[in-house]
């Protein structure tokens, strides 16, 4: 199959080979075939780098089934980015310690857009968990406070039961 693949790729110069040429190498080393796989990982090695994306809609990691998603939003002035930029660095020093105290959280992301855009994304294994942020002093009082003195206004947030994932996984 690989092989066929490769020699698809022929017709088509902007195809890369790179990771069908790894993959041949693969099967052909489990088939006990090394010194033909050999030669293929050789000519592999001399072809520019490619990226390949392979996606898998599977569970990424084992979740509970109790798993919730919490979304916060908050929006700004653009004409205010590199204030709120600095105020949501500062807040991170003393957020980030409290939260980890937290038993529950799984991942958590927070991201700021220049065009006016604030959003933090965590994930908890259950609802009960994630809204323990809904009472953390550094969150809801400190947090608050010095992201709205540069202009932050808050929406409601909500949390989502996860329902799916999927995940991309880049390989060289």
């Amino acid at each position: 199959m690989y092989e066929l693949a490769i020699q698809q790729c022929a017709a088509f110069p902007a195809e890369g080979t790179v990771s069908k040429r790894v993959g041949l190498a693969r099967a052909l080393i489990g088939g006990g075939q090394v010194s033909k796989a050999s030669g293929h990982i050789e000519t592999a090695e001399t072809l520019p780098r490619e990226i390949t994306m392979i996606e898998r809609i599977t569970m990424a990691e084992s979740l509970p089934t109790t798993a919730v998603v919490r979304v916060s939003r908050a929006s700004y002035d653009p004409n205010r980015f590199a204030e709120v930029d600095a105020a949501s660095k500062k807040t991170s020093e003393y957020i980030i310690p409290a939260v980890r105290r937290l038993p529950g959280l799984i991942h958590f992301y927070a991201g700021i857009s220049p065009k006016g855009s604030i959003v933090q994304v965590s994930i908890w294994d259950t609802d009960e968990h994630a809204a323990q942020l809904d009472r953390l002093k550094e969150m809801v009082v400190d947090g608050r406070r010095d992201m709205e003195a540069v202009g932050v206004t808050f929406t409601p947030i909500f949390n989502y039961p996860i329902d799916w994932t999927w995940t991309w996984t880049w390989t060289v």
